[in-house]
């Protein structure tokens, strides 16, 4: 552990995996409307799988969504 006093919260490891994730998927450029589970995952592997989803084009399609009464386009995707 890098902090003298350990961790802060019983979870942290698990929400600093959590929100590494969150950053690589937010690489792609639009938000992700699907649903993730990843397995011993890092920025790695996280990046990788965004490569292929990427170069994957008939696996995803960029949607209008309306989110607060504007219009954002969304990365809608079904990998398998």
């Amino acid at each position: 552990m890098v902090n003298e006093s350990g961790l802060r919260f019983e979870d942290e490891c698990v929400r600093h995996k959590i929100l590494d994730s969150i950053g690589d998927f937010s690489l792609f450029g639009y938000p992700i409307e699907g649903h993730i589970v990843a397995d011993k995952s890092g920025h790695t592997t996280n990046v990788k799988f965004l490569k292929k989803l990427m170069a994957c084009t008939e696996c995803w399609e960029i949607v209008a969504e309306e989110v607060e009464n504007a219009q954002y386009p969304v990365l809608s995707y079904s990998y398998i």
